[in-house]
């Protein structure tokens, strides 16, 4: 989505997966006081209807999938399609299975030519991943790790709230900060409370797609 930066501010960005198993009102999203990117699940019933729905409301969309274990490129590059076709309002691929989380975001080496003719742009989740993420700027690919999960152990709101804090002021020395989280009410209870501060004059509370283009 369109975004425009402050050139001198840090820029923090928040990335929602949701995986389809609940029933979340984009609205609740859109309300927010700052820009968020959802991540939905490739494989996830209606994936292509509420994309169009988060979209609708001035959501940015990304895509999340799975590829089997141990797939070979051809089957990588399948899996990558059958992705970004699932969703078409995606802008970029977060992760997945064989594409980025649990250590495997080398084999975003075999995928660089399919992200090239689509134009997405990858997050991966393994922090270290760090010379593949720019193995792939240097080809051409918006491309960045995740700084922090914040409820990936089922934190509270309160936690969670406390971790985008910390995130906050460790992107003023990092530059930009990309946090995951979930679409689970206490993750929305904490960015609600979150965004209740003003930060327009400290911080670039940016989509995914400003962080990836800021940092390429």
């Amino acid at each position: 989505m369109p975004f425009a930066l402050a050139p001198t501010l840090p820029i923090v960005s928040f990335v929602l997966l949701d995986d389809g198993k609940r029933d979340v009102d984009p609205r609740a999203l859109a309300a927010l006081p700052f820009p968020v990117t959802v991540a939905l699940d490739a494989s996830g019933a209606d994936v292509a209807k509420r994309s169009q729905a988060f979209s609708d409301v001035g959501i940015e969309v990304a895509v999340t999938g799975r590829a089997p274990d141990g797939a070979d490129t051809s089957s990588q590059q399948a899996a990558y399609f059958s992705y970004v076709n699932a969703v078409p309002t995606a802008v970029a691929v977060v992760g997945g299975q064989g594409l980025g989380l649990r250590g495997a975001a080398s084999r975003l080496a075999d995928l660089r030519p399919e992200f090239l003719e689509t134009g997405h742009g990858f997050l991966a989740l393994d922090g270290a991943a760090q010379r593949t993420i720019r193995q792939a700027r240097s080809a051409g690919i918006p491309a960045a790790t995740v700084f922090r999960d914040l409820d990936g152990d089922g934190q509270s709101a309160k936690i969670i709230r406390r971790f985008a804090d910390q995130a906050t002021r460790k992107s003023r020395t990092e530059g930009i900060v990309i946090l995951l989280a979930r679409l689970t009410p206490a993750t929305l209870e904490a960015l609600a409370a979150w965004g209740t501060k003003d930060r327009s004059e400290t911080h670039n509370v940016a989509p995914l797609s400003a962080a990836l283009l800021a940092g390429f």
